[in-house]
């Protein structure tokens, strides 16, 4: 009763980003989180921070149209690097509320993620999708350390139930018109191609 166009694609980056909130991180409710990056598995994260009742879950992109779905999504707190370049936003939110208690990055993009770092703490639980930052404080976890025969159908479940609408940010794709998704993905017109074979 799922459309596959929907779901075909959880095994990638959804079991991350969601994966890295639910099972690597364990999030509490009433927690903090801030994510870097608001591709698919940013943005997965954030529909997952949602799911575990974190009271701050911070979106950080250079893209206003990533932010504002990051946002629609459950973001409590936008930041723009583009606007905001030393990340002050986030240290008026460490000032007023206190240490950020989980943080992903998605970008692999050293110079943000120092940026970033400087806001956190020693106690900062976080988690580097990419494993390219080289930085012993961020821990590689392939797809968020999830079970994937656990993780994918929890996933459908959120989906089915409204929590997790993947679809929102899918754009899809003939056969045929291969190459246009793949210009249209690099040229950032859309967040997740699908192909399609019908």
């Amino acid at each position: 009763d799922v459309d596959l166009r929907h779901v075909c694609f959880l095994g990638c980056c959804p079991i991350t980003g969601a994966g890295g909130v639910i099972n690597y991180f364990k999030a509490q409710p009433n927690h903090s989180i801030a994510i870097v990056g608001m591709g698919t598995v940013g943005l997965t994260g954030i529909m997952a921070a949602k799911i575990a009742g974190l009271k701050s879950i911070i979106a950080i992109d250079r893209h206003p149209e990533k932010l504002e779905l990051a946002k629609k999504f459950g973001a409590t707190l936008l930041i723009n690097p583009n606007e905001d370049k030393e990340l002050n936003s986030l240290a008026d939110y460490v000032k007023n509320n206190g240490d950020i208690d989980y943080c992903e990055d998605t970008t692999g993009n050293k110079d943000l993620v120092s940026k970033v770092d400087r806001h956190l703490s020693d106690k900062t639980h976080r988690y580097d999708i990419t494993g390219d930052l080289g930085n012993d404080k961020w821990t590689f976890a392939a797809i968020g350390n999830s079970n994937k025969d656990v993780f994918i159908p929890q996933m459908i479940k959120y989906y089915r139930e409204g929590k997790f609408p993947l679809n929102e940010f899918l754009s899809y794709y003939k056969f045929d018109d291969i190459n246009k998704a793949y210009d249209d993905l690099v040229g950032k017109k859309v967040i997740r191609p699908i192909i399609t074979f019908d």
